[in-house]
């Protein structure tokens, strides 16, 4: 049996990731029951949930990479890149870290609930977290396109 080289192997074919409509609707519910929970519960108790979700996100995607197959481990190694830098911004910014941290314990010690109007530390955070893990999924999505891109056969042998 004739080997052939790996640059003239046809790629397989063009595959897209499907999702039964249950589990699409499970996955929203969830996430929208979780924020939900989180913008109405007071800010010294969901942004700390919030924060921990943050620093475990990289230990997710290092099992996405080591045991994902397809599209799912260049959409993790993207992701994790990313994320491992935004954590690495978000703990060198110790004056936000620092206004995040007195509003928070400010409005503890007030015993205020933000239900109705968040504090400014509290609102900058969580749109920090949501354009944290934004920024994450277009990473793992480009490293995706750029995956799919690789596996195209029209590459010519550079030798």
């Amino acid at each position: 049996m004739e080997k052939s080289e790996p640059h003239t192997q046809k790629p397989a074919p063009f595959e897209m990731p499907r999702f039964s409509l249950l589990f699409l609707l499970a996955l929203t519910t969830v996430v929208a029951i979780g924020s939900s929970v989180m913008s109405n519960l007071p800010n010294w108790i969901s942004l700390p949930v919030i924060y921990a979700m943050i620093f475990m996100t990289p230990a997710v995607l290092t099992i996405m990479v080591i045991y994902g197959s397809g599209y799912i481990k260049p959409f993790a190694i993207g992701a994790l890149v990313t994320c491992t830098a935004g954590i690495a911004f978000l703990c060198l910014q110790q004056e936000l870290a620092n206004f995040i941290i007195r509003s928070i314990v400010r409005e503890f010690q007030d015993g205020t609930r933000s239900s109705s109007r968040p504090t400014d530390g509290a609102l900058l955070s969580k749109v920090v977290a949501v354009s944290f893990w934004s920024t994450c999924l277009a990473s793992g999505m480009v490293c995706c396109a750029a995956w799919r891109l690789m596996q195209r056969g029209d590459r010519v042998d550079a030798t």
